[in-house]
């Protein structure tokens, strides 16, 4: 499973931008976690560092 900040993955650890869920079973359980994460402000470096980096907001050019 990986979370994504626009269409870029955040790592969570350098080079790793997935996580690993033992089963379907467990699932759940993983995406109320990462839910706590976020309301308890416990994600938003990683939030911050994928908006500078990433394409976030940028412009697109007319064709």
């Amino acid at each position: 499973m990986s979370v994504k900040f626009g269409s870029k993955p955040i790592e969570f650890e350098k080079g790793k931008a997935g996580i690993v869920v033992g089963s379907r079973d467990k699932l759940p359980a993983v995406i109320d976690a990462l839910i706590g994460a976020v309301r308890a402000g416990e994600l938003d470096e990683h939030f911050s560092q994928a908006a500078k980096t990433g394409g976030i907001g940028k412009a697109r050019k007319a064709a």
